[in-house]
Formats: structure tokens, sequence, C-alpha cells
């Protein structure tokens, strides 16, 4: 979904809030034609990351690149049911204490959010197979991994808005007279 030059540019980013694109399968990911893996990036002042909805989602970033976020308090995943870990790479995040991840709410194990993603996912999944073969119908449709809207949104310093729309995204800054760019 964004590059690792996007990454790097979204210095103000304070929250950001991805939901429901069915598709998506990390949201940090290498520029194209680039090879290397192993790249750092400090989300400085992000506050809040919510993962919802989103069905293909695996990590937020696959590569061995480092991801700083030193203001993160909050991570909230829900319905995310491919997400085994976080990161392939070195995380730091100081400031976060807990993560919700499907309603239940965890500390950080040891200060690592890698683990923590990975023991609830696999909570999540032990609950599932063995409450899948009691029921016919989990939550109405057969699917505890509810289905949300199609929109994502960050909230930015200066108001910044994505909605996919499965052919492009595009990026609004409220802030500069709502000029448009394709990403």
């Amino acid at each position: 979904m964004v590059t690792f030059s996007t990454a790097k540019s979204l210095v103000r980013l304070r929250e950001l809030h991805i939901l429901g694109c069915d598709m998506i399968t990390g949201v940090v990911a290498a520029d194209e034609g680039d090879e290397a893996t192993d790249y750092e990036i400090v989300f400085s002042q992000l506050k809040e990351l919510h993962l919802l909805g989103l069905e293909s989602l695996a990590n937020f970033c696959s590569t061995n690149s480092i991801l700083k976020f030193p203001s993160l308090e909050e991570l909230v995943v829900e319905n995310c049911p491919k997400m085994k870990s976080f990161s392939g790479g070195e995380l730091s995040t100081p400031k976060l204490q807990k993560v919700t991840y499907n309603r239940r709410t965890r500390e950080l194990r040891k200060g690592d959010l890698n683990t923590t993603v990975q023991e609830l996912h696999d909570e999540m999944s032990k609950y599932v197979n063995e409450n899948v073969m009691k029921t016919e119908d989990v939550a109405g449709n057969g699917n505890l991994w509810n289905d949300s809207e199609d929109d994502v949104s960050i909230d930015y310093e200066e108001d910044v808005d994505i909605e996919d729309d499965e052919e492009e995204v595009e990026i609004e800054d409220k802030e500069e007279d709502d000029e448009a760019a394709n990403v």
C-alpha cells in the first residue's frame, strides 16, 4: 500500500486507520525495483494504528526493515485472520503497553510486539477451530472474521484521507486546497 520512500515522508502522521481492504497483504512495501530490504522507517508522531477487516493482511511490513514507533500508544487489530506477526524486522515501540487483537487486549510480552501478535493470532485460531467445529454458522455467515466497510483513512496533522476504490488510491490533502495525488 505504501512504499518505503512514501512511509519515510509521513513524518507528521498521527493516526492511521485502514479498514476493509480485502486485497492488502502488507502496509509498507519496498519501492518498485528496489531490492534493499533493510530500511529504517520512523513513524515519529504516530500515536494510533488501527488495522480493521483486512482479510489478506499478513503483516504491517514483511521485510527486515527497522520500524520505529516512538509515540505509538494504541494498536488495534480486528478481523485480520492472516496476520501472524507485525513485521519481519526489528521493532521499537517504547510507549506501546498493550495490543487489542479481535477484542482481546494483551500487554506486550517483554516489549515484543511480534511475539504478542503471534500469541493473540494463535489463541484466536485455536478458538475459531474449536468453535467452528461445534457450530454450523458462526456469526450468521460462517465467518468469525466479520466484514467491514471498504474504507481507508489516514488521520494526519493536515487531515489526509485515503479511500480505496479498487482501481486506484487517492490521497487528498485538505489543507492544501484538496489537491489530489495518485499513489
